[in-house]
């Protein structure tokens, strides 16, 4: 264990931190009880990208670290640690491999910090809990400075995630279009004309969803001429439907939609396959019910084709988190949110 004069000076140091400087002093003392002092030289790797994570976070504490990404048989540049930064947080917290490699840039003093210690901050700390969720968004290095959100939740309407599916305006009160695996994609089309809708679930016998057929399924099949207008909707449905009920949480229904890669969630009444459907909630839906929607942002991000469009959707993604962050959002939905799109930034 380190001197008495060490623990106070590392607790001194990291106290002047964020988000250290969120904790009593007696925590940040505990921590820094346990911290190890490493001295590394020039060009010297810390971690590497796809490594298994390590029993440390690191807290930089003199010099520069570098952190890399191997792209195209090269090293890119991603990010530069200064001091009072942490890096190695995101894989300790979500268990994956390295996204990045930390290599030193000049001779670099850190403090290594046990997994156990951070995590515990982590559960103890709900201000600390959202300030890692904010950084994780980006993927990269916990900043030593101030990053935390301003603003309250009554000025966003963010708390959505913690709201029932059933709450979205007109989704159950609306009517369901429905048609049977073996109706003509002609009239099923001609019925989602008349009714205004986009899509129509695809029902059996008991009205248990199969599939769901949309306008898309429409332009890229059938206009395309590869499937002819008489043909079964079967032969042009996506199936299985993603299913949910109408009293779990919108939150749930996003990472639903953000996994499968879907605009479209059918309501059932046990939230299954096997039990009727009720209702469907499109991105649209959301969109109009409450303003940023990573759902969007996520597919977006997927289809943009320049670095201008990405940076953009780059920004709005932290957008997204920041105002989750505000509307005290559960962490762990936090961190799920923010992996798929900075996943899909990468």
């Amino acid at each position: 264990m380190p001197s008495n004069l060490i623990i106070s000076r590392v607790a001194g140091f990291l106290g002047s931190h964020t988000p250290f400087d969120l904790l009593e002093i007696t925590v940040i003392e505990k921590i820094s009880a346990t911290v190890e002092i490493i001295y590394f030289d020039n060009k010297k790797i810390i971690f590497r990208e796809g490594d298994t994570p390590g029993p440390y976070c690191y807290v930089l504490r003199k010099g520069q670290v570098n952190l890399l990404r191997k792209m195209e048989n090269k090293d890119i540049l991603m990010d530069v640690c200064g001091e009072g930064d942490m890096f190695g947080v995101r894989s300790m917290l979500s268990g994956e491999n390295y996204k990045l490699t930390a290599i030193v840039e000049t001779e670099a003093l850190v403090y290594a910090i046990p997994v156990k210690q951070v995590r515990t901050i982590v559960d103890e700390n709900p201000e600390v809990s959202r300030y890692f969720a904010v950084g994780l968004a980006s993927g990269q290095i916990i900043r030593g400075t101030d990053q935390k959100v301003k603003g309250s939740v009554h000025s966003i309407n963010f708390q959505f995630t913690d709201q029932p599916v059933g709450i979205l305006p007109y989704v159950l009160d609306r009517e369901l279009i429905t048609c049977r695996p073996g109706d003509k994609i002609k009239d099923v089309a001609e019925m989602m004309a008349v009714k205004g809708t986009g899509s129509a679930i695809v029902v059996d016998k008991r009205n248990f969803p199969l599939g769901i057929i949309t306008d898309t399924d429409l332009r890229k099949q059938v206009a395309t001429g590869k499937v002819v207008i008489t043909a079964p909707v079967r032969s042009i449905m996506s199936s299985p439907v993603i299913t949910i009920r109408s009293d779990q949480h919108l939150g749930d229904m996003v990472l639903k939609m953000m996994k499968a890669g879907v605009h479209h969630v059918c309501i059932t009444e046990d939230g299954t396959n096997g039990s009727p459907a009720i209702g469907i909630v499109s991105n649209h839906d959301l969109l109009m019910s409450q303003g940023s929607n990573p759902t969007i942002v996520y597919k977006a991000i997927r289809k943009a084709e320049s670095l201008d469009e990405l940076k953009t959707l780059y920004r709005e993604s932290e957008k997204i988190i920041g105002q989750y962050m505000a509307g005290e959002v559960p962490v762990s939905y936090l961190l799920e949110v923010s992996s798929f799109l900075r996943d899909a930034l990468t």
